[in-house]
């Protein structure tokens, strides 16, 4: 009985182990997708992130965090951008209050052009996370391309009072310009 014990142990420490691994490889690989300017540098950083995530998936299909950037991957990686989307979908099904796969969710329409689709999201994650300035600065772009000036202003301006990113204040600054100027 000790040694079934010890052998169970054993596989239980080698397994958190290989999932730590795999799932620190995944997160490598994601951040050099991401990154990466060179389109077949890009391909092979997201395949290996996708197998990676597939891995860490296996050995804990509760993961969310690692299904939402698999997701991400497939979505931004893979000429099947569905499959990410779907993948992304069943996380906020999961856990609605899963802020990355809300944000990644809004940042998605924004590409394909579904500003009130993005608006939605969007408006989910500044409610989970107030403190998200990327996610009120994509905001009020989205309110601005819609014709909803006011709106845009306002999330703008919730950049500029309360993020400590510098590049995204000016961001929100130039966009608040345009803004105004265009009264």
């Amino acid at each position: 009985m000790k040694m079934n014990l010890w052998i169970l142990q054993s596989l239980f420490e080698i397994s958190k182990s290989t999932l730590n691994y795999f799932y620190f490889f995944s997160i490598c690989y994601f951040d050099a997708f991401k990154m990466s300017s060179d389109s077949a540098a890009k391909a092979i950083m997201v395949q290996k992130a996708i197998d990676c995530y597939k891995a860490v998936i296996t050995l804990n299909p509760g993961n969310l965090d690692a299904k939402t950037d698999l997701g991400v991957c497939y979505a931004e990686g893979t000429p099947n951008p569905m499959q990410g989307i779907m993948m992304l979908r069943e996380v906020v099904q999961t856990d609605s209050t899963h802020e990355y796969a809300q944000f990644n969710l809004g940042v998605l329409s924004v590409k394909s052009g579904q500003m009130e689709k993005a608006v939605d999201r969007f408006n989910r994650v500044v409610v989970i996370n107030p403190g998200n300035f990327e996610a009120y600065f994509l905001l009020g772009r989205c309110y601005a391309q819609m014709g909803q000036k006011d709106k845009a202003l306002v999330s703008l301006e919730k950049v500029t009072a309360g993020s400590k990113d510098g590049q995204l204040i000016e961001q929100a600054n130039n966009l608040i310009h345009q803004l105004n100027s265009n009264l």
